[in-house]
Order: C-alpha cells, then sequence, then structure tokens
C-alpha cells in the first residue's frame, strides 16, 4: 500500500486464498457452534424450570376481559 513496487500474482493469490480459506473456517464454526447451542438449549430445557412467569396484562382499551 505504501511501496511503489508491484506485487506478484502468485503473492497476491495466496494472499486471497488465505482470506478465503479464514472466512470458510469462520462460516464452518459459527455453524457448527450454532447446532450445539441447538442441542444444548433443548436438553437443558427439560430440566429447568423458568425463571420467571409472565407478567399479566395491564387492563386497557385493546384487552378488555
Amino acid at each position: 500500500m505504501l511501496t511503489t513496487s508491484r506485487i506478484s500474482r502468485g503473492r497476491i493469490a495466496t494472499g486471497a486464498a488465505s482470506v478465503g480459506l479464514l472466512v470458510a473456517t469462520g462460516l464452518a464454526l459459527t455453524a457448527s457452534g450454532s447446532k450445539a447451542a441447538t442441542a444444548i438449549r433443548a436438553g437443558v430445557e427439560d430440566r429447568v424450570a423458568p425463571v420467571a412467569p409472565a407478567a399479566p396484562c395491564r387492563p386497557c382499551h385493546l384487552c378488555q376481559s
């Protein structure tokens, strides 16, 4: 960027391949992390009670009960 010499095509290709590999690895780790989180959440939800019940609706003109 601050140099006046030319960068070889091989160096550009190597850099582009490295960035592509880094992006693909990040996407793969994110996908596997999501699957693991879903599996753990499914197992934990059955065993753990909810923290607090939902708050009741305050009286208003939309819900006359």
